[in-house]
């Protein structure tokens, strides 16, 4: 069913069928009717005879329905350079003429333009209570897009056999004389220069120097708006001023004429040159178009009552709801970065305050997600946006946001993070709702695009974040290389640093760390009373280290906070040793114990008076107990597996706080018949409390057990 006919089929209305396509009609929904099927061919053919191959419009000068985005970034994307985008930026930006023709027959291309055109002359249109009949074709909507109604030429050279217009094919006589003051007859001023002939400009006035037509602002809502509130006499002056013959400044302009000399002067009278070319554009008035002048004689007495057929409009083209928006692409961007002004700045005073990074990358995690999604999915997919849906994305970007930390390992205390991610979704709806339709009237209207607020937005949150990252990169701490041997111990780490071990690198005797920020990775430890000291320092992590051969403990903690990763430790044939044992660091941050196997001792991880997160670790062969959280700590047990313990598997104890999930406990052996030695699988003793949820217990002589004034919860 045709639903819109579209009369004409030249630029504008090729850019009106675009338009169409993006609200929702398909191509067999459009009857375009034009002689030629091209749409640039007119505009071509006139670009061709005065030489053009610059658009004077800039990155938005396109045919696509939404300017955004423009030609400078396709330009940039093709070509890999940014050089576009910052010449786009700067108002200094004009793509070629062959570029804009590429471009129009790529989209006539894509859009299936010729699917929808019949190469039909139109003389005639009918006028109708409930429809228009154009080529006995009846359709409830029509576009009149028929274009200019002629070239201009001044009545007294009508015959003169020495005038042609600047837009007719035409080469360059010795003496030309050139009529107007716009941008075609600048640009044919430089044409017969650069052919050799000399040059009189005629021109009533001086022209005015503007990049384009148009200065940018008149195409926006608030301008207009402001337009329609003037009076007849001002509103007339507007448009004297912005219909005076410009071209735009710069030395392009400029210089070939000063170097021209005595061959380009100004006159105000036709002279005895050659060739005489009018620059004067195109006839006014529809009274120059027939199709034009029948159709307003017909209708010169109006048609009352009449409306659209079926009583509504276009599919797809209702009006939004209140409280919906329809965004584009560039508004999304906008609108999204503009609101994130505001939490990144409470993401960087968290950071100073609490000197940890996660806040900021907690922000910039934000930012990159919300982009991506604005990019790929959600301009993609929500046409109109209602305000309701905020709701629902913000609890997708929730969950993606949580699904994302975990993958990337971020340090980010969960109650907190979800704080400033609701903090920051709620300031998003403020400022989407209240703040940027106060500040901007025609925000709906321009699909959430900010204009300089959206730029200054995106330069402000890419170089916060940018410099935190410099900052970061600045202040990582050296890597120092420990070469593959045998090293002899103690080994001290008194400054800040990366120990980072070659493939065989041993140290005999142990390694004790005395400086916050170090990092010691794949360095295998053998020998000492303890393997690898940590006392009273802060964010210090080992990762990848085997120690094997101590005395007492295997990785000895006290007064610090610790993050152990991927770490192996041998306590085999010593039965009173304890592979790890972090303890008396309740004030500080919370430690963590991940993805670690330790074999043999009297306690594989022991905690006493911390916090701490012991998860995904594998204790087998142990003594006395697998894992004991005891001395009032508090923390997470989940995902251990403890196999072949003797006395108990996993132990809450002494006024401990402790949350026992998804662990495996197997094989756990009685070892006098004491109570607390009785193959418990979990015991919780002296007034301790504990959840219990998932755990795998039953291959135990006692699954689980609470002694001593204690208390299990299990969900």
């Amino acid at each position: 069913m045709i639903r819109v006919a579209v009369v004409g089929g030249g630029l504008a209305g090729f850019s009106a069928y675009q338009t169409l396509r993006r609200g929702g009609l398909s191509p067999a929904e459009i009857l375009v009717f034009d002689e030629s099927p091209d749409p640039s061919a007119a505009w071509a053919r006139r670009a061709r005879a005065i030489r053009q191959t610059h658009m004077r419009s800039e990155s938005d000068g396109h045919c696509l329905p939404t300017s955004f985005p423009g030609l400078a970034v396709r330009e940039a994307l093709r070509t890999g350079q940014v050089t576009p985008l910052l010449s786009s930026v700067a108002n200094r930006y004009n793509p070629t003429v062959r570029q804009f023709l590429a471009h129009v027959e790529d989209l006539r291309e894509r859009s299936g333009w010729d699917e929808s055109v019949r190469r039909v002359r139109i003389d005639r249109i009918g006028v109708h209570r409930e429809f228009f009949s154009v080529s006995r074709i009846e359709v409830p909507h029509l576009l009149i897009a028929t274009g200019h109604p002629g070239l201009a030429m001044p009545d007294e050279l009508g015959d003169d056999p020495r005038a042609v217009h600047a837009y007719e094919p035409h080469e360059y006589a010795p003496t030309v004389t050139v009529i107007g003051a716009g941008l075609a007859a600048a640009t044919e001023w430089l044409n017969a220069l650069a052919s050799g002939a000399s040059v009189v400009s005629i021109r009533r006035r001086e022209p005015e120097r503007r990049r384009l037509n148009v200065p940018r602002e008149w195409f926006s809502r608030r301008t207009l708006d402001g337009y329609h509130r003037t009076g007849p006499v001002e509103r007339a002056a507007i448009l004297r001023r912005l219909l005076a013959p410009s071209y735009p400044p710069g030395a392009r302009w400029d210089e070939p004429l000063a170097r021209a000399g005595e061959r380009f002067r100004v006159e105000q009278a036709l002279n005895g040159s050659e060739q005489v070319i009018c620059a004067t554009g195109f006839r006014r008035g529809f009274q120059h178009d027939p199709l034009l002048r029948t159709l307003v004689a017909e209708c010169e007495g109006g048609l009352p009552g009449r409306r659209h057929a079926g009583g509504r409009e276009i599919r797809g083209a209702r009006a939004p709801r209140k409280g919906a928006m329809s965004y584009t692409l560039r508004g999304r961007v906008e609108s999204r970065l503009a609101s994130l002004l505001l939490p990144l700045a409470a993401c960087c005073v968290l950071t100073a305050a609490l000197h940890r990074w996660w806040p900021l990358e907690l922000c910039g995690l934000m930012a990159a997600v919300g982009v991506a999604l604005d990019l790929q999915l959600y301009h993609r997919l929500l046409r109109y946006q209602p305000g309701w849906a905020a709701l629902p994305l913000g609890l997708f970007e929730l969950g993606l946001m949580l699904a994302l930390v975990r993958a990337l390992g971020l340090q980010a205390p969960l109650v907190p993070a979800l704080a400033l991610f609701g903090g920051a979704w709620a300031v998003t709806q403020v400022l989407g709702q209240a703040g940027f339709p106060l500040l901007r009237l025609s925000y709906a209207t321009d699909g959430g695009e900010l204009g300089r607020l959206g730029l200054v937005s995106a330069i402000a949150v890419a170089a916060t974040l940018a410099s935190a990252g410099v900052f970061w990169w600045l202040r990582l701490p050296p890597t120092v290389h420990l070469s593959a041997g045998v090293h002899q111990g103690p080994l001290v780490i008194d400054r800040r640093e990366r120990l980072v071990g070659d493939r065989g690198a041993i140290v005999r005797g142990g390694i004790v760390v005395r400086a916050d920020g170090v990092t010691v990775k794949n360095v295998t430890v053998i020998g000492g009373e303890d393997g690898i000291v940590v006392d009273g320092v802060n964010n210090v992590v080992l990762d990848g280290v085997a120690v094997s051969g101590f005395e007492l403990d295997g990785i000895h903690v006290r007064r610090a906070a610790v993050t152990i990763e991927n770490c192996s430790i041998d306590g085999l044939g010593n039965a009173y040793a304890q592979g790890i044992d972090i303890s008396y660091a309740f004030d500080k941050r919370t430690s963590h114990v991940m993805g670690c196997t330790i074999v043999g001792g009297q306690e594989g991880i022991a905690a006493h008076f911390v916090n701490v997160d012991i998860m995904d670790n594998q204790i087998r062969r142990t003594t006395l107990r697998g894992i004991a959280m005891t001395e009032m700590s508090m923390g997470m047990i989940e995902g251990n597996e403890v196999r072949n313990a003797s006395g108990v598997g996993i132990l809450c104890n002494d006024h401990s706080m402790c949350m026992i999930e998804k662990n495996t406990v197997v094989g756990t052996k009685a070892v006098d018949r004491h109570e607390w030695t009785n193959g418990y699988g979990v015991l919780v003793a002296y007034n301790s409390e504990a959840d219990l949820h998932d755990n795998a217990l039953s291959a135990n002589p006692k699954p689980f057990g609470a002694i001593v004034d204690s208390v299990i919860r299990a969900r």
